[in-house]
């Protein structure tokens, strides 16, 4: 198992969380996701080698927010 941290942008209330976490969480390979409002901050726990952080940022991009990897 594998985490990482994205920084999302475009959140703006409860609404906007529960749609990233919903979309991260459809994803095969996602084991958990947890978004906070707060730092914009979304925590991924992943399976390796069947998600990449790419394709996190991918399935965040296309339902209309911005990400990118913290490292």
């Amino acid at each position: 198992m594998k985490s990482l941290k994205l920084k999302v942008s475009g959140l703006h209330c409860p609404g906007c969380v529960s749609s990233v976490q919903k979309a991260l969480l459809s994803t095969k390979g996602i084991k958990s996701a947890k978004v906070d409002i707060a730092t914009d901050i979304a925590t991924v726990e992943f399976i390796e080698g069947k998600v990449t952080a790419d394709k996190l940022v991918s399935v965040v991009e296309k339902i209309g927010f911005e990400a990118k990897p913290l490292s």
